[in-house]
């Protein structure tokens, strides 16, 4: 199904869900409407804009609105009766949006696509549970399989070495995991906290 359809049966089977990104609104909206078509904004409970992560989830900056025809930004915070469905925030903090919302822990769920603004800050600071849309894994992951190398540098002054195809980082020290790490994985078997 196409985003839209996934989006409306979210909805329809009673989840909440909120749109947080970096970008502006005028890309945002172009974009959402091409992929969503008009009206997208409906499917959300709460579309921010301009959030400025991975700063988001350790401050407590409120939340602005635009005015009601969207030419500028109210410098009054934005409160309660601002977070209306079809409604656009800007900037704002993880605080006040579980403030707001009531949405905290783990039945948070955040798909995104930036390991450090958008896994590791959610999960380690929130608790929230996370999701990731990486395309560049698609060739990795296919190269795994088929068990082809990768080339992995160290540093970018370093010549290219070969290292098995399963190489996981872990992100918070850097440190390789183990071929048998991925292996597990591939089997479906848990391994650690990768």
């Amino acid at each position: 199904p196409d985003l839209r359809e996934r989006l409306e049966g979210c909805r329809a089977a009673g989840k909440k869900l909120f749109l947080l990104t970096n970008s502006g609104l005028p890309f945002v909206d172009r974009g959402m409407t091409f992929l969503a078509g008009e009206g997208w904004r409906s499917l959300f409970d709460a579309v921010v804009v301009s959030a400025q992560k991975p700063s988001f989830y350790q401050g407590q900056a409120p939340f602005r609105a635009f005015d009601a025809n969207e030419r500028f930004v109210k410098w009054s915070p934005a409160g309660l009766e601002t977070l209306e469905k079809g409604r656009v925030l800007l900037g704002g903090s993880v605080s006040e949006l579980a403030r707001l919302t009531g949405w905290t822990g783990p039945s948070v769920l955040y798909i995104g696509d930036h390991l450090f603004s958008d896994l590791l800050e959610p999960r380690s600071r929130l608790g929230w549970t996370t999701g990731a849309i990486i395309r560049e894994l698609e060739q990795e992951l296919a190269r795994l399989v088929e068990r082809v190398p990768i080339p992995v540098k160290e540093s970018v002054d370093e010549p290219s070495t070969q290292e098995p195809a399963c190489v996981v980082r872990d992100p918070l020290n850097g440190k390789t995991a183990l071929r048998e790490a991925c292996a597990s994985l591939l089997k479906g078997e848990p391994y650690g906290d990768l």
